[in-house]
């Protein structure tokens, strides 16, 4: 908390209180410790905004190279030669990725200074979904993967922003794709689970690690650091998508068996008389 030092200037302060007793008597006490801690803040602040500085003033460039490759290799790629076309391609495909790199580390200096925005709005599951699959079926097909929808998408509706969901998902499916052996299938799935909403990615990769499982929604994770600088990403994929999710009163998950594959899901509430359609259909099948 911001406390007034006795010269006047408010400063951070880290406060802890406890309860203690006295071991000849019944008698408690409380024992309070304030720790100045307004450099360490100082410096948080400073670090964000050179992050949050330094990340927008690369990625105007970044873009506009990404995009004059993109047209040059649109229109001359007849005139090239091998050689060049392959040269080209290579400097796009970095473009790319350090486009993602740099909103990613955007994104996590907005979840920690609480200045990320959401638009919260009633969404139709089913159409949610069906833009999901048409917007990340392009990327999986570049890695040789089939994205799929498994089943029936439930006709309800949640209260999200959708530009936020549609990130959280691309990220799971972008991680699915990526681990996945060329020729797999990634499926996405939603049902109704206990009141909620439950979209599900699925890969037939190697699963996660169980001494990992506890750090994965953790800033800079990475279950294989050789296999991540191979795979491409910076580790703050799953940390965001976890503070986007929760923002939206949802929550994230995995279930993985080790070299079968793993699911990620996310559960929304439904909400309006879907909510109680919901409640009411699961508590028919339990009675049943």
């Amino acid at each position: 908390m911001r406390m007034r030092h006795r010269n006047g200037n408010y400063i951070w302060v880290l406060l802890s209180v406890s309860i203690a007793r006295d071991p000849h008597s019944s008698q408690r006490y409380f024992i309070s410790m304030m720790q100045d801690i307004n450099d360490q803040k100082e410096m948080e602040r400073l670090k964000n905004e050179f992050v949050s500085t330094v990340s927008h003033e690369l990625r105007t460039p970044l873009t506009s190279i990404r995009g004059s490759l993109g047209l040059v290799l649109g229109t001359g790629e007849e005139t090239f030669s091998q050689g060049t076309e392959k040269l080209l391609k290579i400097a796009q495909s970095n473009c790319e990725r350090l486009v993602l790199i740099i909103n990613d580390i955007l994104d996590l200096e907005k979840v920690s200074s609480g200045k990320m925005r959401f638009e919260m709005r009633e969404e139709g599951i089913p159409d949610l979904v069906e833009q999901i699959v048409d917007a990340n079926g392009a990327y999986a097909k570049e890695y040789g993967i089939e994205l799929a929808l498994k089943g029936k998408t439930p006709d309800c509706h949640v209260r999200v922003d959708p530009d936020r969901l549609h990130q959280v998902v691309a990220n799971l499916i972008s991680n699915a794709v990526k681990f996945s052996p060329k020729g797999a299938t990634v499926r996405l799935a939603s049902e109704l689970h206990d009141g909620a909403i439950r979209i599900s990615v699925s890969d037939e990769g190697p699963g996660i690690p169980t001494e990992f499982r506890g750090k994965i929604f953790t800033r800079f994770s990475q279950a294989d650091g050789s296999a991540t600088r191979a795979k491409g990403g910076t580790g703050l994929g799953l940390y965001i998508s976890k503070q986007m999710i929760e923002h939206m009163d949802g929550r994230i998950g995995f279930d993985s068996v080790p070299g079968e594959g793993a699911t990620f899901w996310i559960e929304l509430p439904v909400i309006g008389s879907d909510a109680a359609n919901v409640t009411d259909g699961e508590v028919q099948k339990r009675s049943a």
